[in-house]
């Protein structure tokens, strides 16, 4: 993985908000563009809300083969979705 500025990794409120549509598989990134909020440190309780720093707000290159696994997983889990609403 590179990242665009001197963090090696995304904090951990920035990766539990990836969301699908953060990650860019024509380009091989992922934008960390939210991060989880929440006010009692309770997970079952939380927002999604921007991050408090501009610098928070990343781009990582993902190399080709982790992004082809997280797109099996993704669909996946899409398939897994379609089979509990039918």
């Amino acid at each position: 993985m590179i990242r665009n500025d001197s963090t090696p990794w995304p904090l951990f409120g920035n990766a539990g908000a990836l969301q699908k549509s953060d990650v860019l598989f024509d380009t091989n990134e992922i934008c960390a563009t939210k991060t989880l909020y929440s006010e009692r440190n309770n997970m079952k309780e939380y927002e999604l809300t921007p991050p408090k720093t501009d610098g928070s707000i990343s781009k990582i290159e993902i190399e080709k083969p982790i992004m082809d696994m997280l797109k099996a997983v993704i669909l996946n889990n899409d398939k897994f979705k379609i089979n509990i609403l039918l």
